[in-house]
Order: structure tokens, then C-alpha cells, then sequence
């Protein structure tokens, strides 16, 4: 045998090598000498057998992490049960996934979902579509009902008085009534203005803000267009009245904002409407202030003081303004502070001669208060800061001790604050309760746009009451 050829030694034929392997002296034995090539087969076994074996000894993690098959899981071990824990937690991820996708309840019995959920959890007995669409126990009752928002209507007033609900006013409703009330009458606008706005509701009367806002903006390119073309065009005055209307509409604008967040709480509309009926009173006592404005800012004030009335004495609104530390008790009278720390005092069971066991109201010198100079403040905040500022009086706590706890600024965060200082834990179920309602029912309202999202071709018929189910399941 050389590098590029081997000869056979039972016939001298030789044959070449190229690749230098074996295979074609394998393959002239195996067609002219079958009995050799017999004999280089079982030698070849033999010599497989006497090899010793080497096998990879796996780590203890590495014996972990090792994948069992399918057929050795099944082999192993059976199903879960109806009460296995793990079971339980896979049927409410499901559920779960059905509701935050949107997907419609046959998804769980199709044949490409069912082949997934096999090879990945053998053991998981998969549910059917009726499984996921009843569900007889909830664990909702009417105590977890801490408070409902409504409007002003007789008819809801008394469906909550039926139930026995606690319920609220919803804020921004409120507001908006009283700014169409004004908006509705004669001396608001002159017939050039309204012009230029007259294709606005008053219902919506943001709308007619945002309108203003922008004609006002481009005074002068309105102006230079009046000049090469024929349309009517406000006069001096009536720019004038133009931005005053503006001026009288802005913190309306501003706190319809501020209390639709998702993150603003119901403790902030005692400040919030303090702080507009104290800017209203400021605008109106400006020098450039005409005489129907002055009427129609009173009539302003006046409506918000006739709707808002109740708010002062209303538990709701008093006790969550008081564990607010951005507010505390800021804007009540020595009354009102009494009557709430009364109030917390008997929620807790607490006497009121234990004054000195109960946690301190959070305090904060002058200087820590917020700036009213920062520009992420919008125009109502810093307005509602300059008060938090001004005349910061001693407050009483239901400790009756002063402390050296800082108020919070008007940016932070007053749930996060609750969570951070476990020391006032007696008031946390306080918290949780009061602070939880939201200002109005703008996020309810958004549900109904959600609950298109619902209904598609493959989930058409679906019931009201399971819609309203899969609703609830995703936004909470």
C-alpha cells in the first residue's frame, strides 16, 4: 500500500487511494472475496465490542437541568389533579391570557394551542371553553365596595342610597356644569367672537377653549389676511375680551386635566377647587376686568360654591385630603380639623383622650415647601403652591405633637410615601381605602372603549355579562 494506490493480496489488482481510505479495497473484497471480506467484518465487530466505553459524567446542576422526554414524563408520572396547585395556577394563566389578549374562548380548543400546551406541560389537563367562561365565585362583596362615583342625577343619588353604597359626586362632571352655565349666557361672547366659534358646542366647551386659544395665537396672521380679504375680524376689544376669556378658562382647563390622571386620587379636589375659586376671585379683581366678566366670574364662583358645598362635610373628601401629606390639613377651617381627626379617631377605635398614641400628622417647614417658581408646575399648581406657601399656620395632628415629617411637593407621590413609612401602619387600612378613589369617572369612561375591543367577528355573540367579566379580568 502506498499514499496514492493499494494492491490486494489475494489477486495483486491494484486500485487507487485518492482520498486515502479503504473503501475500494472494501468494496473489491465484499464482489471478489466474500469470504474475506466475512472474515475483515467480524474482526471489525470484534474489535468495536473490546473498545471501552468513555461516557460524559454530568454535574449534579448540569443532572438538573437535563430535559426529560415526553414519553419518559408520561412514563413517570401522571396528570394533575383538579386540586393540584400547579394546576390550579395554569388554569388562571390561561384565563388570564384570554382576557388580556382578547382572544375569544375556543382559542383554548384548537388543535395548535392544545399540541403546545401538550409537549410543553404533559401533565396539565387542559380545560375546555366552558371551564373559562363560567365562573361562580368571585370573591367580590359588597364590603370590598369602598365608594362609587356618579353624577348628580336624582336617579343615580337614590340607586346608591338603595344599595347603601358610598358613593361621590364625580368632580370633573361638577366642573363642567358650572362652566357651561357661564358659557351659556349673553355677555360671554360678542357676536364677532362667536363667529369664529360658532361651530363649537358649548357642551364641549374645552373644545371652544382650545378654539380660542389658537385664534388668539394667530392674531397677526388673521389680521394680515383681514387686510387682502373680506371677512369679518375682531376689533381691539374684542381681543381683548378674547383673552380675557381665555384667562377665566384656563383653570378650568388645567384641573379637568389634572384630576382626569390616572394617578390623581380623590384627595386632591378639596385643594384643586379652593385653588380655582381663588384664582377666579384674583381675575376678577383685576383692573382690566370688565363688568360682564366680573358678573360672569361671580356667577362662576357661585356655582362651584352651590355644587361644592357638601364636600367639607363629607368623609370622603376630608379624611383622604387629610392623609394626603401633600395637604394635611391645609385647607380646613379649626372646625373641620377637629371633626376629621374625630373621625379617623373613631374609625381606628380609638378614644379621643389618646391623643398621644396615635401617629403624627406629617409636617414640613416653610423652606421645604414647594417652589412656585418651577417651570414643570402648569399655571393652577402654581397657584395652588403659592397657598400651600402662604401663611403655613400651626397645624394640628392627631397626636396633637408637632414633628419634623417634611410635606410632600406637589409632584410626588403620596401613595408611594404611605408604602416607604411602615412607623404609620395603624392608618394603612385608611389609606388604602380613602386614597384609592379616583377624582371622576373619566377611567370608568374609558372602559367603554375597551369594551369594543371585546366583540370581533370570532366572538360576536358573546353575552353582556361574560363582556363585562372579561373587562373587569383586564383592567384589574
Amino acid at each position: 500500500m502506498t499514499v496514492d494506490s493499494a494492491k490486494c493480496k489475494q489477486c495483486g489488482k491494484s486500485f487507487s487511494r485518492k482520498e486515502c481510505g479503504t473503501t475500494s479495497l472494501k468494496l473489491h473484497l465484499k464482489s471478489q472475496h466474500s469470504d474475506k471480506y466475512k472474515e475483515l467484518m467480524l474482526l471489525e465487530k470484534g474489535n468495536q465490542q473490546n473498545k471501552p466505553q468513555t461516557t460524559k459524567q454530568l454535574t449534579p446542576l448540569q443532572e438538573c437541568k437535563k430535559q426529560l422526554t415526553q414519553t419518559d414524563s408520561l412514563k413517570n408520572k401522571g396528570s394533575w389533579g383538579e386540586s393540584n396547585s400547579k394546576q390550579k395556577e395554569i388554569d388562571k394563566l390561561v384565563a388570564e391570557m384570554i382576557a388580556l389578549q382578547n382572544l375569544h374562548f375556543n382559542f383554548v380548543e384548537g388543535v395548535g394551542f392544545q399540541r403546545l400546551v401538550q409537549a410543553a406541560l404533559p401533565r396539565y389537563n387542559l380545560r375546555g371553553r366552558q371551564y373559562f367562561t363560567n365562573l361562580l365565585y368571585w370573591g367580590l362583596s359588597t364590603e370590598s365596595v369602598q365608594c362609587i362615583l356618579r353624577d348628580k342625577g336624582s336617579n343615580m343619588i337614590k340607586a346608591m342610597s338603595t344599595a347603601n353604597f358610598t358613593d361621590a359626586n364625580c368632580t370633573i362632571h361638577q366642573l363642567q356644569l358650572c362652566v357651561r352655565s357661564a358659557m351659556e349666557t349673553e355677555e360671554f361672547l360678542s357676536p364677532t367672537l362667536f363667529y369664529y366659534t360658532h361651530v363649537l358646542f358649548f357642551h364641549r366647551w374645552n373644545s371652544t377653549y382650545y378654539m380660542m386659544e389658537r385664534i388668539f395665537k394667530l392674531k397677526g396672521s388673521l389680521i394680515m389676511y383681514s387686510g387682502a380679504h373680506t371677512i369679518p375680524i375682531p376689533t381691539a376689544d374684542e381681543w381683548l375680551d378674547l383673552k380675557k376669556c381665555i384667562a377665566i378658562l384656563k383653570p378650568f382647563e388645567e384641573i379637568t386635566k389634572e384630576l382626569s390622571s390616572a394617578t390623581t386620587t380623590i384627595a386632591s379636589v378639596i385643594p384643586l377647587i379652593y385653588t380655582l375659586k381663588n384664582t377666579l376671585e384674583t381675575e376678577k379683581n383685576k383692573e382690566d376686568t370688565s363688568e360682564n366678566f366680573k358678573l360672569i366670574v361671580t356667577k362662576m364662583i357661585h356655582n362651584i360654591s352651590v355644587r361644592f358645598q357638601d364636600i367639607e362635610h363629607n368623609k370622603i373628601y376630608t379624611i383622604a385630603t387629610y392623609l394626603d401629606p401633600r395637604y394635611k390639613l391645609k385647607f380646613f377651617t379649626e372646625i373641620t380639623k377637629e371633626q376629621v381627626q374625630k373621625e379617623i379617631l373613631g374609625i381606628l377605635g380609638c378614644s379621643t383622650t389618646s391623643h398621644d398614641e396615635g401617629p403624627s400628622s406629617p409636617k414640613t417647614p416653610r423652606s421645604q415647601l414647594p417652589s412656585t417658581s418651577s417651570s414643570t408646575y402648569s399655571y393652577i399648581q402654581s397657584c395652588l403652591a403659592e397657598i400651600l406657601s402662604a401663611n403655613d399656620e400651626e397645624e394640628q395632628n392627631i397626636g396633637g405633637d408637632d414633628d419634623d415629617t417634611k410635606r410632600l411637593t406637589l409632584s410626588e407621590k403620596p401613595l408611594l410615601w404611605w408604602n416607604m413609612h411602615t412607623e404609620y401602619s395603624s392608618l394603612s387600612t385608611l389609606v388604602r381605602q380613602y386614597l384609592a378613589p379616583p377624582p371622576g369617572s373619566v377611567p370608568s369612561e374609558q372602559l367603554f372603549s375597551a369594551a369594543g375591543l371585546i366583540y370581533d367577528p370570532l366572538r360576536n355573540r358573546i353575552s353582556g355579562d361574560k363582556a363585562a367579566k372579561l373587562l373587569f379580568v383586564k383592567y384589574n
